[in-house]
This record gives structure tokens, C-alpha cells and sequence, in this order.
């Protein structure tokens, strides 16, 4: 018998991705459904002709002690 509580993310933003993250952590069983065919919502990356463009917003500000520790623990603190 599976103990583990299972949950269904709608949105791979960075809401449901963050979501999840915490969910997966708390050990629930975690499945992120994402409609397009990349994640990240308006957060996009684009490669063109060698050129890499940010879409979306193109800060986070780092003024909250959640929004820091949320970078470290999903280990981008060196990106």
C-alpha cells in the first residue's frame, strides 16, 4: 500500500513549479501538468542566430528571505 498523498500541479509557472518543488519536498507525490510545450510560463529563454534573449520578467528581486532561500534550495544560488 502506497502511504504517499498524491497531488496535480496545473501550471508549469513558476507558481507550480515552485509548488511542486514544496509538495515533493513535504514527500507528496507530485505530477506538474503544463499545457505548452515548455515550462516556465512567461518566463521564457530563447536561442536565435547565437543570441540568447530573457522573456518575460527578467528580475527577481532578492529582497525576500523566501525568494533567497527558495533560489538555494533549488541550487541556483550560483546561476
Amino acid at each position: 500500500m502506497n502511504d504517499k498523498q498524491s497531488v496535480i500541479v496545473i501550471g508549469g509557472g513558476i507558481a507550480g513549479l515552485t509548488a511542486g518543488f514544496k509538495l515533493k519536498k513535504a514527500g507528496w507525490d507530485v505530477k506538474v501538468l503544463e499545457a505548452n510545450s515548455q515550462i516556465g510560463g512567461p518566463i521564457q529563454t530563447v536561442l536565435s542566430e547565437g543570441f540568447l534573449a530573457e522573456l518575460g520578467p527578467n528580475t527577481i528581486l532578492e529582497t525576500s528571505p523566501k525568494v533567497t532561500q527558495l533560489v538555494t534550495e533549488v541550487g541556483l544560488d550560483d546561476q
